[in-house]
């Protein structure tokens, strides 16, 4: 096995970050009683949440301020949660233009937060605000106790591969810098160790047999390409009791692949960088249930009406813990969903989520490239407001951007070169790379939304795309 590198061999014990770990431990019982709550009750606390958070905003944040006064409602005007419809719906254009506005730098400690740089799996930049108690929520929800929470499996170890210091990573416990996300935590009822997604699947999946976890969590796209790395390569790999991906909508071919190799079961969950954790999959096969105490979810028509449940309808979130930077009515997730049918004083569930897709890309050797290398090199090229990689043949790879424009509507191009250069490093010399400003980046048709990374050029070894 190759000796890892110093970083991921590194262990940082949580007796190390005492008023974190006594942090976690209150959020993780606090976590599970909230699981355990009856509807009416998580309801009740839900619009409570809700009605604190409408007077926070329009007392401390000047965007929802504006808003609001421009749209004629005030705090006074929202009594029940139903009220909700009365406040306008938020795009991630406002929320982007809002924040380089300063208009969502709210009062406060700004060592309590941490801003994170993404450009999204929709392929528009953003720029998100998270407070300390937000981020240990939401590590918390892929702790090991509450992972057996939601599956009904014990699971005391966790291993996860996602992106370590890049932007869009909340960096776990080791708040300060963000390029210090500690690789390894150990409490003393089990530990959770994280690897970087960048890493080269050989070192993946070391890493992980090294650690020998109950559970593995990840984008969905990494941890196929993990499974199809194996199986190309004959690699035995470590078979935990469940995996977990997220990120993007699993395809079920990309879902087979996985259980055939890791021999596990998988569940899904719905969670965003600007969000956190919206939904999970609970025992498997029975949608995805929401989290009623820190988001709300609304299905909504292109006119702003609900939609029937079990037809599909553009989600609208409303974020209820992170006071850094709330999301209220945000439509810019850009993702499509549908309710199960209701049963009477019931939660609801979603029922299926058509969101954002991520393919795996090809090199002229046939292996896979990782798509958030890709991720990262896009967000390196400024000024542009969203972008869709295309790979039209193996030595063919278009990337079309949709360039900010000046205030009389001037696109600026920005200076790509840098951003080829890295695509050639990436797929080798000899592949074109064409990047071709739009006005707008079409979705097909038939199709929810308009994919990040689309693959014309189907692998042989894997018969995925």
């Amino acid at each position: 096995m190759d000796r890892l590198p110093a970083p991921c061999r590194s262990t940082i014990r949580l007796a190390r970050h005492a008023a974190d770990f006594l942090a976690y431990l209150w959020t993780l019982q606090h976590l599970k009683r909230l699981f355990h709550l009856p509807p009416d009750k998580t309801a009740e606390i839900q619009e409570k949440k809700f009605l604190s958070l409408v007077k926070y905003a329009y007392r401390e944040i000047p965007f929802f301020r504006q808003r609001w006064d421009d749209a004629g409602v005030g705090p006074d005007d929202i009594r029940t949660i139903a009220d909700i419809v009365k406040l306008p719906v938020i795009t991630r254009q406002e929320v982007r233009e809002g924040f380089r506005a300063g208009l969502f730098l709210q009062k406060g400690n700004p060592e309590k937060s941490v801003i994170f740089q993404t450009s999204g799996s929709t392929g528009e930049p953003l720029e998100v605000v998270w407070d300390r108690l937000s981020m240990l929520r939401t590590m918390t929800y892929f702790s090991p106790g509450i992972v057996s929470e939601y599956s009904g499996l014990e699971i005391r170890s966790a291993t996860f591969v996602v992106v370590l210091g890049h932007r869009d990573t909340i960096p776990p416990f080791s708040l300060d810098n963000p390029h210090e996300a500690p690789p390894s935590m150990t409490f003393s009822r089990g530990s959770v160790s994280f690897i970087d997604a960048l890493e080269p699947p050989s070192r993946i999946l070391s890493f992980i047999a090294e650690k020998k976890p109950d559970f593995i969590g990840g984008y969905a796209g990494i941890i196929t390409m993990l499974a199809a790395y194996a199986q190309e390569h004959g690699i035995p790999v470590w078979k935990p009791r469940l995996i977990g991906v997220s990120a993007e909508p699993p395809k079920p071919q990309s879902i087979r692949l996985i259980r055939d190799i890791f021999q596990a079961p998988v569940m899904t969950s719905y969670v965003t960088t600007e969000t956190g954790l919206v939904a999970a999959e609970k025992r498997f096969g029975k949608g995805y249930e929401i989290l009623p105490w820190d988001v709300i979810v609304e299905l909504l028509n292109d006119d702003g009406s609900r939609v029937p449940d079990g037809e599909v309808g553009n989600v609208v979130v409303t974020t209820l813990s992170n006071r850094a930077m709330p999301l209220i009515r945000y439509a810019g997730l850009s993702d499509y969903a549908s309710f199960k049918p209701r049963t009477e004083g019931g939660p609801h569930v979603l029922n299926a989520i058509y969101g954002r897709r991520v393919e795996q890309l090809a090199r002229r050797d046939g292996s896979m490239v990782n798509p958030y290398l890709l991720d990262v090199i896009m967000a390196s090229l400024q000024g542009i407001g969203q972008y869709q990689i295309v790979q039209q043949s193996i030595d063919d790879i278009e990337v079309h951007y949709v360039p900010l424009r000046e205030e009389n509507g001037t696109p600026v191009l920005p200076d790509t070169g840098p951003a080829a250069q890295a695509f050639a490093r990436v797929f080798g010399p000899e592949v074109v790379i064409r990047f071709n400003p739009m006005d707008q980046i079409p979705r097909p048709a038939g199709e929810h939304k308009t994919p990040l990374i689309v693959s014309r050029v189907t692998n042989p070894e894997t018969g995925l795309k």
